[in-house]
C-alpha cells in the first residue's frame, strides 16, 4: 500500500516477499541444504521454506555460480530453465598510500607477510580445521607463514569458534574492520587462505586475487570454479592437505609469484558490469 502497484519484485536472498508482482529471486547458495549442521535450526527452517516458495513461484531464478545451478538441479532432479548464472564481480583495488598501510599494521601489531582470512566467523568457514593445520606447522614453517590473522564479525556460534581457535599461539582475530583498514590489512598479507566448506561464490577469494595475494582455497562448491588454475586448492575437510598447502606456498616464492599473477588475471574476468547486465536481462524476461 505504501509503494503502490509493483511491476517486479526481486528477492535478493531466500526470504520470500509478500508480493503478487512477477518475482525474480537470487539463490546465492544451498549451504543450508548441503551443510545444515553449520546453521542454527531456526535459520534452516526459515530458509528451506523460503527456498520452497521461490522454487514454486519465481519466474526467474538468479544464481551466483554454475556450482549453485548444479546444486539446484540435484535438488529438483531436473534442469530448470528459469535458472540463470549471474556471477558477482570484483572492483579494482583502490589506491592506498604506503604510509597508510604501515600505520594500520602498526595499530594492530601486525608484521607484513602473514596468513589472512576474511569472512564471518562461523562453522561453515571451517576455521577449526584451518587452525588445526596452522597449529601443526613446525616453528620453522611458522616463521615463513607468519601469524594467522582472522578478520570479520562473529556469526552464528562465532564466540564458540573463537574460543577454540584463539587458544592457539600465533592466531589473531581483529574483528570487523572498516573498509580503509581492511584494505591495508589485505595489502600486508603474504597468503590469503579461505578453506570454507561451501560457498555460492566466494567473493573474498576474488578480492584477494585482485590485490595480487596468492590464495589457498577449497576445491568444492563455487570456490573450485574460481580457484582452479589460479590458486592452490585443497579438500577443506582434510587438515593435513591444508597444512601441506600452507607449507608449500610459504616455502616457494616462485609459486607465490605465479599465483599472484594468475589470480589478477582471474579476478579481471569478473566485472560488475556483467553482473548488472545479466540481472537486468533477468528482470526483462520476468516481466515478459
Amino acid at each position: 500500500h505504501i509503494l503502490g502497484p509493483l511491476d517486479l519484485t526481486h528477492a535478493p536472498s531466500l526470504v520470500y516477499p509478500p508480493s503478487r508482482a512477477p518475482l525474480v529471486a537470487t539463490v546465492h547458495d544451498l549451504g543450508v541444504v548441503k551443510y545444515p549442521s553449520t546453521f542454527p535450526v531456526h535459520w534452516r527452517l526459515f530458509h528451506r521454506q523460503g527456498l520452497r516458495l521461490i522454487l514454486e513461484r519465481a519466474r526467474v531464478i538468479l544464481v551466483d555460480s554454475e556450482s549453485t545451478r548444479q546444486d539446484l538441479r540435484s535438488l529438483n532432479g531436473r534442469r530448470d530453465p528459469r535458472v540463470r548464472v549471474v556471477p558477482l564481480g570484483v572492483e579494482d583495488p583502490p589506491q592506498i598510500a604506503e604510509e597508510s598501510v604501515h600505520g594500520v599494521l602498526a595499530k594492530h601489531g601486525l608484521k607484513p607477510g602473514y596468513l589472512l582470512f576474511v569472512g564471518t566467523i562461523e562453522p561453515r568457514k571451517n576455521l577449526s580445521r584451518l587452525v588445526q593445520a596452522y597449529a601443526s606447522l613446525s616453528w620453522e614453517d611458522k616463521m615463513k607463514t607468519g601469524e594467522l590473522v582472522l578478520v570479520g564479525p562473529r556469526g552464528w556460534l562465532g564466540r564458540w569458534e573463537l574460543s577454540r581457535v584463539l587458544s592457539q599461539d600465533g592466531v589473531r582475530w581483529l574483528g570487523y574492520l572498516p573498509r580503509e583498514e581492511l584494505e591495508a590489512v589485505f595489502r600486508g598479507a603474504g597468503i590469503f587462505v579461505y578453506p570454507s566448506l561451501h560457498e555460492g561464490f566466494g567473493l573474498p577469494v576474488l578480492e584477494a586475487m585482485a590485490r595480487g595475494i596468492p590464495v589457498i582455497t577449497s576445491r568444492t562448491s563455487a570456490l573450485r570454479d574460481i580457484g582452479e588454475g589460479a590458486a592452490l586448492t585443497v579438500d577443506p575437510e582434510d587438515v593435513m592437505e591444508i597444512r601441506n598447502a600452507l607449507r608449500r606456498l610459504a616455502s616457494d616464492g616462485e609459486l607465490r609469484h605465479r599465483l599472484a599473477e594468475w589470480g589478477r588475471e582471474r579476478a579481471a574476468q569478473y566485472p560488475w558490469k556483467r553482473t548488472v547486465e545479466l540481472t537486468l536481462r533477468g528482470y526483462m524476461d520476468a516481466m515478459g
